[in-house]
């Protein structure tokens, strides 16, 4: 996403980008967010969701653990 981030916005030089990282799930409508890319399981609501990709979760540790 990023590489294409500076293209998007040259397109589209009226927009304002701002960009939120965060390991929560963070409320869309309070936060006043237009869009937001997930990786999680989202409670039903009405908003609107799209699967980008699919992706494989794996549980990495050291010999210590």
């Amino acid at each position: 996403m990023v590489p294409n981030l500076k293209g998007f916005c040259d397109s589209f030089p009226e927009l304002s980008v701002d960009i939120h990282l965060s390991d929560t799930q963070v409320d869309l409508v309070e936060g006043g967010f237009d869009i937001a890319i997930r990786n999680a399981t989202l409670p039903s609501s009405n908003l609107v969701a799209r699967k980008l990709v699919s992706d494989k979760r794996i549980l990495c540790a050291s010999k210590a653990i």
